[in-house]
């Protein structure tokens, strides 16, 4: 199992017992500097939603509105089109056009397409399964149809590449195939690859962590633990100085409503995605007894490795 040794904000998620660190952490209300990771934090839930809300906080640095390592890429243009990581002016009319095409989705589609997709998954494996569900579910209802394992497999592998990309020194290798999956997705536009993106790793923990503790999805912890706001000029805030470009992580812990974010960035497919993991969980493979499967080193995200 892997445990890090020295427990903090950044890799609590992937740790055994998190929660004593978390209580110390959402007592404490406003922001605090932390030397160790050089950022400030804050982790009580009205100080949370609060920083969420502001105006001068940005979701990316306020010189660097895509990764250096993306400019210039097919998977950087994508990325620069995602809501999730734009302030601009037209963001909040793209979110309420998106939010509009979710919610015309008949429900019958859906639980039709989930069933159907679930049934298949499990057929993989648990985790498989777990990783699956929620991404070719909404692949389906997309009109992006994935018949098989191996197509579901396929198109896991190319969220597999986003990741990959997106970590801190990424190879030019490792850049050239998350171009080539947004090539093999092509037929989709960037906010429909943004619905895809936002539920492999979200969902691979939601339905991970339920089939572990034999929850309900709603009695299950968010899986997303932090977000991260950038300063987009000098400000005072909460009764501290932070510089142009100040990076503040908001824990989202406090409560289960902040998992799926809060304000203009509130996640626009929460209820599709919750309605589609407890349709997934009838299908879900058997649990063995007493497993104890570790967690992946993710900083944000708490995914724990099932069995194959």
């Amino acid at each position: 199992m892997h445990c890090p040794s020295s427990l903090h904000a950044l890799n609590a998620a992937q740790h055994a017992d998190p929660d004593s660190l978390y209580r110390k952490l959402v007592a404490r209300p406003g922001l605090h500097f932390d030397p160790q990771l050089q950022l400030w934090i804050a982790a009580e839930a009205a100080s949370v939603r609060a920083l969420l809300d502001h105006p001068e906080l940005g979701v990316r640095p306020p010189d660097e509105a895509v990764p250096l390592q993306l400019q210039g890429r097919a998977f950087g243009a994508v990325f620069a089109r995602w809501l999730r990581m734009r302030d601009d002016a037209g963001h909040a009319g793209e979110k309420a056009a998106l939010q509009l095409a979710l919610a015309a989705w008949p429900p019958e589609r859906v639980l039709q397409l989930a069933e159907a997709t679930s049934r298949l998954a499990a057929q993989g494996g648990a985790r498989h399964w777990q990783w699956a569900c929620l991404p070719c579910s909404i692949a389906g209802l997309l009109g992006f149809a994935l018949p098989d394992l191996a197509a579901q497999r396929a198109l896991l592998q190319h969220l597999a590449h986003w990741a990959a990309a997106l970590r801190p020194g990424a190879s030019p290798q490792t850049l050239d195939a998350a171009d080539a999956a947004v090539a093999a997705l092509a037929p989709l536009d960037a906010q429909a690859l943004a619905l895809l993106w936002q539920s492999y790793e979200a969902g691979a923990g939601l339905l991970g962590n339920a089939w572990l503790t034999g929850a309900t999805v709603e009695g299950t912890p968010p899986p997303i633990h932090h977000t991260r706001r950038f300063a987009r000029t000098d400000m005072q805030m909460a009764g501290v100085t932070l510089p142009r470009g100040a990076c503040v992580l908001l824990l989202l812990v406090a409560e289960p409503a902040l998992g799926f974010g809060h304000g203009r960035h509130r996640c626009p497919g929460q209820d599709l995605a919750l309605q589609i993991a407890n349709i997934a969980l009838r299908h879900a493979p058997p649990r063995p007894p007493g497993l104890q499967p570790g967690y992946l080193p993710l900083p944000n995200v708490r995914i724990p490795e099932l069995p194959l």
